[in-house]
């Protein structure tokens, strides 16, 4: 099939264009105005309320009208679908959020491990007595402890929580 030069390549992108619209998106005979009115109930958050933006815009006057508006046009629909999308997307930045943290622990686990090591080899090193060796390491014992239930801690919610790579599998 041969098409002219420009016009295969204005389709496709149309194409993608129109996969890429979310149902939040104003569709394609909306007029802008009610479309401008469907912003303003979205964003009300959950407790949304058509006659809300009747009051916003000052037309509570005009409230059957804006109803036929919300059903012509599928408001709460669509509003849902927006809900959703919101909740997934604070979802993830929660998971992120939480994964930087536990990296950040386990780094500090680690600054203490290798602070407890350099201990060890500092008294080995030094040959001292058993007893001198208990008092110096009775702090870094503790410190050992604490990495060792960090680490526990932190093991433990990574067996309850899944990353999103594993929730596609």
């Amino acid at each position: 099939m041969v098409e002219k030069d420009g016009w295969s390549r204005l389709e496709a992108l149309q194409e993608i264009e129109e996969d890429m619209k979310q149902p939040w998106d104003r569709l394609p005979s909306e007029p802008e105005e009610q479309y401008d009115l469907f912003q303003r109930f979205l964003l009300q958050g959950p407790k949304r309320k058509v006659t809300k933006v009747a009051r916003m815009e000052g037309v509570t006057q005009h409230l059957g009208t804006l109803y036929r508006f919300s059903r012509r046009w599928r408001w709460k629909e669509r509003a849902a679908y927006w809900d959703r999308d919101r909740a997934r997307r604070m979802d993830d930045a929660m998971f992120w959020i939480e994964y930087e943290t536990r990296v950040r622990n386990l780094e500090k686990l680690d600054a203490a491990v290798d602070k407890l090591v350099g201990n060890i080899e500092a008294a080995h090193i030094e040959d001292i007595s058993q007893e001198k060796a208990r008092i110096r390491m009775g702090p870094n014992t503790n410190l050992l402890f604490k990495a060792m239930k960090m680490e526990e801690r932190l093991l433990r919610l990574a067996r309850r929580d899944h990353c999103p790579f594993c929730r596609m599998r």
